[in-house]
């Protein structure tokens, strides 16, 4: 059963060689784990992805002369539709329902008796993939990457520095092109007179 699921990736990446205050393209695992504050509180080595002026500021002794970040990396990704899981659940939950009702109905067809009952449930299973598909389409997952490396000399006299630092900004999302193939299944399902009128086979892979 060929659903074409297809993931759509697109990324942007940008190398920042700037030294600006503000919000940079690369955040610092420092301080992205403290909340992006790098600006106010960047550590010397970090001091060029936020604030160069950090560099004259007076420093800890084990922090003053030298800094150097060799290589500093963040991940981080934002699931808010939960198509991950979604997409996990999708085989037990929708795939191998309908194979199983579809399986019923050859079944009945092959013997032969009566498949009222079996069509409707196989008809019901294939509606929910239907609409469990329709449900996620184009649902996103987005996911930042950043690297940056740095060697910064603090100085209250002169602060000197050089970085380079890129980020990565990948969104992935589901197209579901699928409809009309499975409506071709839900007539065949529905007008089948025998097992080889439905074209599905549960060994055909999804």
């Amino acid at each position: 059963m060929k659903f074409r699921l297809i993931a759509l990736g697109a990324a942007i990446a940008s190398i920042s060689s700037h030294a600006l205050a503000g919000s940079p393209s690369f955040v610092d695992a420092r301080a992205f784990a403290m909340g992006g504050v790098g600006v106010a509180a960047a550590r010397p080595a970090a001091a060029s992805f936020y604030n160069p002026a950090l560099l004259a500021v007076k420093q800890k002794a084990k922090s003053d002369g030298f800094g150097l970040l060799l290589p500093s990396i963040y991940v981080a990704g934002t699931d808010q539709d939960e198509l991950v899981d979604s997409i996990d659940d999708f085989d037990d939950d929708f795939l191998t329902p309908l194979e199983q009702a579809i399986d019923a109905v050859q079944e009945d067809l092959a013997v032969p008796r009566d498949p009222s009952a079996s069509k409707a449930v196989a008809i019901a299973r294939l509606d929910d993939v239907n609409d469990e598909l329709v449900r996620i389409d184009e649902q996103k997952v987005l996911v930042d990457l950043g690297l940056g490396i740095s060697i910064q000399f603090p100085s209250e006299e002169l602060g000197v520095g050089a970085f380079i630092s890129s980020a990565v900004n990948a969104s992935l999302s589901l197209n579901y092109e699928d409809e009309a193939f499975l409506a071709q299944l839900r007539n065949e399902i529905d007008t089948a007179n025998n097992a080889s009128d439905i074209s599905y086979e549960a060994d055909q892979p999804a």
